[in-house]
């Protein structure tokens, strides 16, 4: 291929991003996410008082940081029946691929995040319901 051949398929030949706004997006909620979750865990270690309503809010926002994360992708591949071949038959297709153990462990820290944070809020729950 002569020079002057290639500068025209670099101009003229339309290329795919591989990867959108989206997969940054999704890497930024995520990682958002869990910094709240170690930030509140350290605070929780301290047992400090001052920091309650910080530590009442803070899984909240990470649970909702995580499902605002968890559906970039599927807005990524276009097809959430892609997301789902990935949990059914990527495991063998992945071959040692990180993802496929984000797959599963994303969800997972997004449904701990959920139960830490009823099981944090839960007299406050249960006051809220008595007063109705």
């Amino acid at each position: 291929m002569e020079s002057h051949e290639l500068y025209w398929e670099i101009i003229n030949v339309v290329h795919q991003r591989p990867l959108t706004p989206l997969f940054a997006n999704y890497s930024a909620l995520v990682g958002m996410a869990g910094a709240i979750f170690l930030f509140w865990g350290l605070s929780r270690l301290r047992q400090s008082a001052s920091h309650k309503a910080e530590q009442r809010l803070a899984l909240p926002i990470a649970v909702a940081l995580m499902i605002a994360g968890l559906t970039n992708p599927v807005l990524e591949v276009h097809q959430p029946g892609r997301m789902m071949n990935m949990y059914l038959f990527g495991w063998n297709v992945a071959g040692t691929a990180i993802i496929k153990f984000g797959v599963i462990l994303l969800p997972l820290f997004t449904l701990l995040c959920w139960w830490l944070a009823v099981a944090v809020l839960r007299e406050e729950i249960e006051a809220v319901l008595k007063n109705r």
